[in-house]
C-alpha cells in the first residue's frame, strides 16, 4: 500500500459517484414524469367536470361515466353563505367527518348512480358566471394500485339571491387507471375518490380579478399561451373600478 496508490483509488471512488447517482436516482426521476403524464392525461376530464358544475349537477349525465362504480366521497354538509352583511363577516360550513379514532377516513363508499355531489352549495346557486377546477398538484401513489391523487382548485362566481357570491376552494381527486382504448395508447382514468376540502366564499359587487393576458403579451405569444395544454396561471391584477364591497365565509372541516 502507497500513498500513490490510495490516492487513484480516491479518484476512481470520486469518478464513479456520479454515476451510481444517476443509477439511483431514476426510480424518483421517472414517478414524477410518469405523474406529469397523468395529469396532462386528466385534464380534459377535468375541464368536462367545468361543463358539470356550470351545469349545476355534478356529476351531470354527461360526466358520471368519469367516476368508478364506487366512489369514495367526503362531500359537502351544508352551506351557509353570506349573502349580506358588513365587510369581513365569516360564517362557517361543514365538510363530512369521516374520521374515526385511529382512522384516516378517506370517505364513505357511494355508487355511480347515486352521486350527487355539492348539493348544500349548488342548490342555492341560481347560475354560475364561470366555474372551473384547476390542478394544484397531482402524484401517483405509491401503494403499487397505480392511482393518481390529485389536489385540485376550484373557482367560480356564482349567482344567488341576487347576489354574485366569489367561491375559492380545494379538493382532493383519487383517479383510477383503466384499459387503453387503443393499443399502445394512454389508459383511460376513472374518477374513485372526491375528498372535498376548504372552500372559501365572499360576497362580491363585481369580480376579484381582471383578465389582463391581451394587454401583457404580444400577438403571436397571445396564441401560444391560449393554447398550452399545460396547467398554468393567467396574469390577473385586481379589477379597477370601483370600490369592493364584499363579505366572506369559511368552509372548513367540522370539528366532531
Amino acid at each position: 500500500w502507497s500513498p500513490l496508490k490510495g490516492g487513484l483509488l480516491v479518484l476512481a471512488a470520486l469518478s464513479c459517484a456520479p454515476g451510481l447517482a444517476r443509477l439511483a436516482s431514476p426510480p424518483a426521476w421517472d414517478r414524477m414524469i410518469a405523474s406529469e403524464e397523468a395529469i396532462l392525461q386528466v385534464a380534459p376530464e377535468i375541464k368536462r367536470l367545468n361543463h358539470s358544475v356550470l351545469n349545476l349537477q355534478l356529476p351531470d349525465e354527461s360526466t358520471r361515466g368519469l367516476f368508478g362504480d364506487l366512489v369514495e366521497v367526503r362531500d359537502l354538509v351544508s352551506v351557509e353563505l353570506a349573502i349580506r352583511g358588513p365587510l369581513g363577516t365569516v360564517r362557517l360550513a361543514s365538510v363530512e367527518d369521516i374520521t374515526s379514532p385511529g382512522d384516516v377516513g378517506t370517505g364513505r363508499p357511494v355508487s355511480r348512480k347515486e352521486l350527487a355531489l355539492w348539493r348544500p352549495l349548488l342548490d342555492h346557486v341560481e347560475y354560475f358566471e364561470h366555474a372551473k377546477f384547476y390542478v394544484i398538484r397531482g402524484d401517483l401513489l405509491l401503494d403499487g394500485s397505480g392511482r393518481l391523487e390529485t389536489e385540485l382548485g376550484f373557482e367560480a362566481l356564482a349567482r344567488v339571491a341576487q347576489s354574485r357570491i366569489w367561491l375559492r376552494g380545494e379538493l382532493t381527486v383519487t383517479w383510477a387507471a383503466g384499459p387503453s382504448l387503443e393499443p399502445g395508447g394512454p389508459p383511460t382514468w376513472t374518477i374513485v375518490g372526491w375528498r372535498s376540502g376548504e372552500l372559501k366564499t365572499m360576497s362580491v359587487d363585481r369580480p376579484l380579478f381582471a383578465e389582463v393576458l391581451d394587454q401583457v403579451l404580444e400577438p403571436e405569444a397571445l396564441l401560444a399561451a391560449r393554447r398550452s395544454i399545460q396547467v398554468g396561471v393567467r396574469p390577473r391584477v385586481p379589477a379597477q373600478s370601483g370600490r369592493l364591497q364584499a363579505s366572506h365565509t369559511v368552509l372548513r372541516h367540522s370539528v366532531g
